[in-house]
């Protein structure tokens, strides 16, 4: 049966950045006060536009994954890095929400993007009700750690809040070279 409908939906954003506002002061070379909670409001805007151009999740997000069927064997979540399945929930035919027992399925994060693969001898279970997004996995994705975000990642991030602190009330510039040339190293595929 094919898939007709697979989005994501963001459930929890990010509550850090992984550039602190130190960082973004100093690429800046921005010593006064006055502006800390701009900067701080562009490091986020930053963020979440390299997560968009690059597809993936730098800091700790949890999101679903919507499904009109089960596939035949593994399920693509579309988010690098994924770091755990909260629960594989689908509407039964019954019409009342059942949860996938997790002795079917493991988590494959060693291949991005990530997957959510059937256990040996296991099958997706077949009382599945066929409306639109019938299927739902929930799961965990990005570092926790600054340390861990990748370094074209931040550097990114502070090309963009460089580009939008000089840019302030008007109209933002062209988007670096620079800056596509490191989304271009982050980016592994072409997902939503």
């Amino acid at each position: 049966m094919p898939i007709l409908n697979s989005p994501y939906s963001l459930v929890t954003d990010s509550t850090a950045d992984p550039v602190t506002l130190a960082e973004a002061k100093s690429h800046l070379r921005v010593t006064s006060t006055g502006d800390n909670d701009y900067i701080t409001d562009l490091i986020s805007v930053a963020r979440r536009q390299v997560e968009t151009d690059s597809r993936r999740a730098l800091f700790t997000q949890t999101w679903d994954r919507w499904l009109d069927c089960f596939p035949n064997d593994e399920i693509e979540l579309a988010r690098p890095n994924v770091a755990s399945i909260s629960a594989i929930t689908y509407t039964a035919t019954t019409g009342n929400t059942a949860t996938v027992s997790t002795s079917v399925y493991s988590l494959d994060a060693a291949n991005l993007p990530g997957y959510a693969r059937l256990q040996y001898n296991q099958s997706w279970p077949t009382d599945v009700r066929t409306i639109n997004k019938s299927v739902k996995v929930r799961f965990i994705a990005g570092s926790t750690a600054t340390s861990a975000v990748e370094v074209e990642a931040k550097h990114a991030i502070k090309l963009l809040v460089a580009d939008m602190y000089e840019c302030r009330g008007t109209a933002i510039g062209e988007t670096p070279d620079a800056y596509w040339n490191l989304i271009g190293m982050l980016r592994w595929g072409d997902y939503a």
